[in-house]
């Protein structure tokens, strides 16, 4: 539910490539066909009170050239304080297999 208000969110929407509006079903639909995808990588962080505070990842995954796409979303009352620069800054330099799907 949390995704689809932020996507449905303006703030947070405005730099996504994603058609809106964002229903719960068409996020179960998304989730469904995605949670197995091993050219994907999608990411929860939360802040030490386990609050969710962005989501971000990295999609069309090529091992073969080394590439792939970031995406981040921030939550949308939390943005402008630097999460997104710490969350893309963790991404960058991730720790081999620290990762998730």
């Amino acid at each position: 539910a949390m995704r689809t208000r932020w996507l449905n969110d303006p703030r947070v929407n405005t730099f996504q490539f994603v058609r809106g509006p964002v229903t719960l079903e068409s996020t179960r639909s998304w989730f469904s066909r995605v949670q197995d995808n091993p050219a994907r990588c999608d990411l929860v962080f939360r802040d030490p009170l386990g609050r969710c505070v962005g989501m971000a990842g990295l999609t069309a995954i090529n091992t073969a050239s080394s590439n792939a796409e970031y995406y981040i979303f921030i939550h949308p009352e939390l943005q402008g304080r630097g999460i997104g620069r710490a969350i893309t800054e963790w991404m960058l330099f991730m720790p081999s297999g620290s990762g998730g799907s």
